[in-house]
């Protein structure tokens, strides 16, 4: 490899480096071409990278990033899956690989929120639900309960307004009737004409 290359390797992995959120290193030997298409192309689906990593330059470029605790990575013949989100997809992805594919590849450890993770974690976060199955039922669960606060409501509502219909009758059968006004006394007689004197 010509010192250009090389170079531009360097920058590649410092790159992957200042890039990545997380990563999972694996052992590589087993792997046919046909094997690493196959992963490159279910990696890309959630946006991660796979990288076939030359040690030396990747501690380099580890020196020139100040990150060198990311040389754990490397052990043997090794590839890095890189993602700028979140490492569960990758790591069901990987999972998966491996059921079908055992000898193919081995997990050699991982790197997730600074720090550097054994196969057994990568193997644990693989089952987790992926981000867009947990908003599913955080959402599901809020809108559950919006509906049922809602009904809560109505429900309160429609038993205040009963109450209030059922104190407005009572209190209009407990007042008392107003009382009719009382007849007149009859009207005074007029003093009779005095009789005519004999």
């Amino acid at each position: 490899m010509t010192t250009e290359k090389k170079q531009q390797q360097v920058e590649n992995f410092t790159q992957l480096i200042n890039d990545a959120e997380a990563a999972i290193s694996i052992n590589y030997v087993g792997l046919t071409v046909s094997q690493q298409q196959e992963l490159r192309d279910e990696l890309r689906k959630t946006d991660a990278q796979f990288r076939v990593i030359k040690n030396t330059l990747f501690k380099i470029a580890t020196k020139n990033t100040g990150n060198e605790e990311l040389n754990q990575l490397i052990n043997g013949p090794t590839a890095l899956i890189a993602t700028k989100e979140d490492i569960v997809s990758p790591a069901r992805i990987i999972m998966n690989f491996l059921k079908n594919n055992e000898d193919a590849i081995q997990i050699n450890n991982g790197y997730y929120f600074g720090n550097i993770v054994d196969p057994e974690y990568i193997k644990d976060i693989s089952n987790i639900p992926t981000k867009e199955v947990l908003l599913g039922k955080i959402s599901g669960q809020l809108i559950g309960q919006i509906s049922n606060f809602m009904n809560l409501s109505k429900n309160s509502i429609s038993k205040f307004q009963m109450l209030i219909g059922a104190l407005t009758e009572k209190r209009a059968d407990e007042a008392p009737a107003d009382e009719a006004p009382a007849d007149e006394a009859p009207a005074e007689e007029a003093p009779a004409d005095e009789a005519p004197a004999d």
